[in-house]
């Protein structure tokens, strides 16, 4: 009887083990994902990268939008294409990676530098080709084209993306404070309630190591399923791609950092 009563406690010690180990590893996975993600999150030039790629075909849709404004101005669609090229059209998705990563909404109506860009570019196309034009339809014309800009660049959805605003709040601080300390409790109870050494760095080098191949499984199932990619963050599909790219970036960098940490453990095994 007292036999059987000890090995019930034993099965269900070894259990508990087991689940303090997957808890180790779950808060090792998250403590590690959270930090890169709101640290990369919070890089606005990390951001502003996988938006510049895009510069081509945002530029193409405004040139595309804008021929409407041509037709009801009666300036020649070349005045409003020759007054942005790429490296307006970069400033522009510089303005919108940042207004993501804070939170702001990406505005384009009250955008100086890009009034004085259609502005210049339509005065100098009416001085070369003898076209008469007022102040007052300069500033009316100019102020189309910015509408227009606006409504095939500029998106008010951007706080709806709750991954990024919660970047700057203190949840990832104290997600990763909460995993640390779970993880040093369970890491507590095992040392002091098991019994022999190995058996106490068995159950942590099992948890260490789930957590290092989640790490790798997820993303990699992410990526396979292309999750990131179908999500609809914004209402500008450029937008929405760039973010995509974003977010398989970070996954792929957690990736990274896991094979990493491997290679170390790998070479610290064989030293010793």
């Amino acid at each position: 009887m007292s036999n059987k009563k000890h090995d019930l406690t034993f099965s269900l010690r070894r259990i508990a083990y087991f689940f303090m180990a997957l808890v180790m590893a779950a808060c090792v996975v998250l403590s590690v994902s959270v930090g890169i993600s709101s640290g990369l999150l919070r890089d606005e030039s990390f951001v502003q990268k996988r938006f510049e790629k895009y510069n081509s075909q945002l530029l193409d849709e405004v040139n595309t939008a804008i021929a409407g404004v041509a037709d009801t101005t009666g300036l020649p669609t070349k005045a409003y294409t020759g007054a942005i090229q790429e490296g307006h059209i970069r400033t522009a998705l510089h303005q919108a990676a940042n207004n993501i990563v804070k939170g702001y909404d990406t505005d384009y109506t009250e955008s100086k530098y890009l009034y004085g860009y259609y502005r210049t570019g339509l005065l100098n196309y009416c001085k070369e080709n003898g076209i008469p034009i007022t102040e007052d339809e300069l500033v009316r014309d100019s102020c189309f084209a910015v509408d227009v800009f606006n409504d095939t660049v500029g998106d008010e959805s951007t706080k709806n993306i709750i991954i990024f605003a919660l970047t700057y709040t203190n949840k990832p601080l104290m997600t990763i404070i909460f995993s640390v300390l779970i993880f040093i409790a369970c890491a507590v109870i095992i040392d002091f309630t098991s019994y022999g050494k190995h058996k106490k760095f068995d159950y942590m080098g099992m948890g260490l190591i789930t957590a290092g191949e989640a790490m790798v499984i997820l993303p990699i199932f992410a990526l396979l399923m292309k999750y990131t990619s179908t999500l609809r963050f914004m209402d500008i599909d450029v937008y929405n791609m760039a973010l995509a790219d974003v977010l398989n970036d970070i996954l792929k960098i957690i990736m990274a950092v896991r094979l990493d940490i491997e290679i170390q453990r790998c070479t610290c095994i064989c030293v010793s």
